[in-house]
C-alpha cells in the first residue's frame, strides 16, 4: 500500500504546485504564415505577441514575479535552434500590473535575435524564471507549434502598382522628363531579398491594355534590388505618330534570387495604364 500512497501523494503535490505557479495563462500568437526570418515577426503585417497574468495575494503581485525572467525560444524536435538566452539571462520581465503584454519588436527582443529557420515544424516556448545563480521556474513552459512553408509553399501577396496610378494622364512635357514608378512590396516580407522586374509597354492603334502586354515587345525592362520604386527617363524619344500611340501600360513582378516568382498570378502585379495628353496650344 505504501507505493500507491506515495504516488498519491506526488500527484497532489504536482497539482498543488500547479496550481500556486505565480505566472499563468500564458498566451502565444504568431503570424499565420510566419516569416522565415523572425526579425520579421514584429513588423505590422505580421505580429507576434506573448502575453501573461500574475497571481495576486492580498491584492500585490508576489515579490518574485516584479523580479521574474522571460525565457523566449525556438525549438526543433525539442532542441533549441534558436534565442539567446537561458533561464540564468533571460531578460527581466518588469511585471507592474496583473497582466503583461510583450508586441511586435518587444517580443522579437526576448529572443535575442532574429533567425533564419529553413521550411519545417517549430515550437515557441515561453517560460517565466525567478531570478539567481540557480532559477526556479515561476511557471509551466507554454509552446506554440508553427510551420515555415518553403517558397513554393509561402502564400505571398505580390506586388501591386501606386504610381503612375492607372489613366494617369501627363503633359508631354512630362514624359520627356524622369518618372517615378512605384509600387507596395511582396506580402510577407520574404527572409532573402526581393527583385522587382519593372516593365513599360507603348500601345498602338486598335490595342488595349492587356492586348499590348500579349502582342508587343516592352519598351523598357527594368530589374530593381529589394527597393519598391524606380525613376524612368526617356521612356518615348519621339512624337507619338501613328501607328503607335501615347498610351503606356506598365506592371511589377517580384522574383526570387534565383528567378522564382513570389505570389499568386506568376509574382505579377495587375497592369496600370497611363498616357500623354495632347499641348492644347497645338
Amino acid at each position: 500500500m505504501k507505493k500507491p500512497l506515495l504516488i498519491l501523494l506526488l500527484l497532489a503535490t504536482t497539482r498543488l504546485f500547479a496550481q500556486t505557479n505565480p505566472i499563468t495563462a500564458i498566451t502565444i500568437t504568431l503570424p499565420t504564415n510566419p516569416d522565415a526570418f523572425a526579425g520579421n515577426w514584429g513588423n505590422a503585417a505580421s505580429v507576434f505577441t506573448i502575453s501573461a497574468s500574475a497571481r495576486l495575494t492580498g491584492g500585490r503581485i508576489d515579490p518574485s514575479v516584479e523580479e521574474s525572467k522571460i525565457l523566449v525560444i525556438i525549438k526543433k524536435n525539442g532542441a533549441k535552434i534558436c534565442g539567446s538566452y537561458a533561464s540564468t539571462n533571460a531578460p527581466a520581465t518588469k511585471f507592474r500590473t496583473a497582466s503583461r503584454e510583450w508586441n511586435g519588436a518587444e517580443a522579437i527582443a526576448l529572443l535575442g535575435k532574429g533567425c533564419s529557420l529553413a521550411p519545417g515544424d517549430y515550437e515557441l516556448s515561453v517560460q517565466f524564471f525567478a531570478g539567481g545563480a540557480k532559477p526556479v521556474a515561476l511557471s509551466e513552459e507554454k509552446i506554440k507549434p508553427f510551420t515555415i512553408r518553403g517558397n513554393d509553399q509561402q502564400a505571398y501577396q505580390p506586388p501591386q502598382p501606386v504610381v503612375p496610378a492607372t489613366s494617369t494622364a501627363l503633359v508631354e512635357a512630362d514624359i520627356k522628363k524622369p518618372i517615378i514608378f512605384r509600387w507596395t512590396p511582396v506580402i510577407p516580407k520574404p527572409a532573402t531579398p526581393v527583385i522587382y522586374r519593372l516593365k513599360i509597354w507603348q500601345l498602338t492603334q486598335g490595342q488595349n491594355g492587356p492586348q499590348a502586354i500579349k502582342a508587343n515587345q516592352p519598351i523598357l525592362t527594368k530589374d530593381v534590388d529589394n527597393i519598391t520604386e524606380a525613376v524612368i527617363t526617356n521612356i518615348i524619344t519621339g512624337p507619338c505618330k501613328p501607328p503607335y500611340l501615347c498610351s503606356f501600360v506598365w506592371n511589377v513582378q517580384a522574383l526570387s534570387r534565383d528567378g522564382k516568382p513570389l505570389g499568386g498570378n506568376n509574382g505579377i502585379s495587375e497592369s496600370f495604364a497611363f498616357g500623354v495628353k495632347q499641348d492644347a496650344r497645338r
